[in-house]
């Protein structure tokens, strides 16, 4: 029976080398060092609005099957994005793995956003790579002795692993060389642009209003006098005086060696300027200042040669606070207006405010919704919402039915909304011009996209302090 059974010793070694890929790769993996890609984490680092990078985390779980120390000799990780290799990216490292145990190796990697912007809004892939010679020739004496005829006659890659295999069998090995090489697709948001609609601003009363008169019909008619009134334009401005001076020339003798009789023509205003500054030296100063105030030889605004040439004078500040009062008046003309007057029946107002969203991405995105809103004892005095131009409302209650996806490369027109309702305070209006502190309830709902789309989220934060100066 003994001798039946060391006959079975050989074929079953026999049949264990020469038997299946996985096996093979058992008996490397049992008795070589190996390394394995465990995780990869990215997040995104901003310093500022237009000042962000994208930061990498690259794990390796490196495996020692000796009962002794293994050093990993110093290597780099280097990084390709696409094609491209990225030069001087990546830390040397070295480490030391405790004897029959695994250890993982964090390689880190920074990207700027001058790096990202040859794939910033579209599908970018990072390549990461490195190769790590480890010497086992120390641990030789530990390998088993297999005493095993390996032939070229190998399921994978004969080329590879048969001549390693055959160094292990006579316990010949020096090096075991770790190619490390994973690729990662990753998506690169570029940031949206946000800029003006040109759809009307929208302001409505809460509660039933006074229908007397409406105020947009108001606004129409009022619109083409104040529009006259504030860049509308006349003629020139021409002083016969400043005319005759700066158009009228004179002749003065200059005369040659060639030509006795010769002249020049010489502009009045310049000559008279020249005669005048050895007695004035702030001449042309002021004549500047006569020919900007009563010499204008095309069509100009009259409110801005009224602001420019007086109410400047008397306030330095004027220029600015025109500025401001026709960039106001250029939004209120684009602001739908409530079709009432606000009477004691009316509760409050919602004003909502129009923007474009551009996403310039090559692929689409979801904008967050949002919802925030104050509660009382008596209801909802106040409440703020983000929300897509079909959705009036951001429930509370129930899931939105539709998401803000945007598709690539396209445009959503969003609304800011503020809703007052003094109303459902505990005094009306009076309750946020008193100064008293009051207890709200903060009640919301919030999308968050995890990269599989949105999520909503609503919260509820209860018993809030809330104290605001009346002044």
């Amino acid at each position: 029976m003994t001798n039946h059974r060391l006959l079975l010793l050989p074929i079953c070694l026999s049949i264990f080398v020469l038997s299946s890929c996985k096996t093979n790769l058992l008996v490397i993996e049992d008795v070589l060092p190996t390394a394995q890609f465990a995780s990869f984490e990215p997040k995104f680092h901003q310093n500022g609005f237009k000042d962000f990078s994208l930061e990498m985390d690259l794990t390796y779980l490196f495996r020692n099957p000796y009962p002794r120390p293994l050093p990993i000799p110093t290597h780099r990780m280097g990084i390709r994005l696409n094609e491209d290799e990225l030069p001087n990216f990546g830390e040397e490292t070295d480490i030391t793995v405790p004897a029959n145990s695994s250890s993982e190796v964090v390689y880190s990697f920074t990207v700027n956003q001058e790096t990202l912007n040859a794939v910033l809004g579209k599908q970018g892939q990072f390549t990461f790579h490195t190769s790590v010679d480890i010497d086992v020739s120390r641990f030789a004496d530990l390998l088993p002795n297999y005493q095993l005829n390996i032939t070229d006659q190998f399921n994978i890659d004969s080329s590879t692993y048969a001549p390693l295999l055959r160094e292990l069998a006579s316990r010949k090995i020096e090096k075991r060389t770790l190619e490390l090489e994973k690729s990662i697709p990753m998506k690169i948001p570029a940031p949206p642009t946000i800029s003006k609609s040109i759809d009307p601003i929208q302001v409505e009363w809460i509660g039933s209003g006074w229908n007397a008169v409406n105020l947009n019909d108001l606004k129409e008619t009022l619109t083409p006098f104040a529009d006259l009134l504030i860049s509308g334009k006349i003629g020139q401005l021409t002083n016969p005086f400043v005319k005759t001076m700066l158009e009228t020339s004179i002749k003065f003798p200059a005369p040659k060696l060639n030509c006795l009789d010769c002249t020049i023509d010489v502009n009045l205003a310049d000559q008279a300027l020249n005669m005048a500054r050895p007695f004035d030296p702030q001449i042309n100063t002021k004549w500047n200042n006569l020919k900007n105030l009563v010499y204008i030889d095309e069509q100009f605004s009259a409110t801005d040669y009224f602001v420019d040439n007086f109410l400047s004078r008397a306030n330095p500040d004027a220029l600015r606070m025109w500025n401001a009062f026709n960039s106001g008046w250029q939004t209120f003309k684009n602001t739908e207006l409530p079709a009432s007057l606000p009477s004691l029946a009316t509760q409050g107002f919602r004003l909502s405010i129009p923007f474009v969203f551009h996403n310039n991405n090559d692929f689409p995105i979801s904008v967050p919704l949002f919802r925030s809103s104050a509660f009382l004892a008596n209801g909802e005095p106040f409440s703020i919402q983000l929300r897509t131009e079909d959705l009036d409302e951001v429930s509370l209650e129930t899931l939105p039915q539709q998401h803000t996806e945007i598709p690539a490369n396209q445009q959503q027109t969003m609304y800011v909304t503020f809703a007052l309702n003094w109303n459902d305070s505990a005094n009306g209006i009076y309750g946020f011009l008193s100064g008293q502190p009051i207890q709200p309830n903060l009640r919301g709902v919030m999308s968050y996209d995890f990269g599989y789309g949105p999520l909503f989220f609503n919260y509820d934060l209860t018993n809030l302090n809330l104290n605001h100066n009346s002044e």
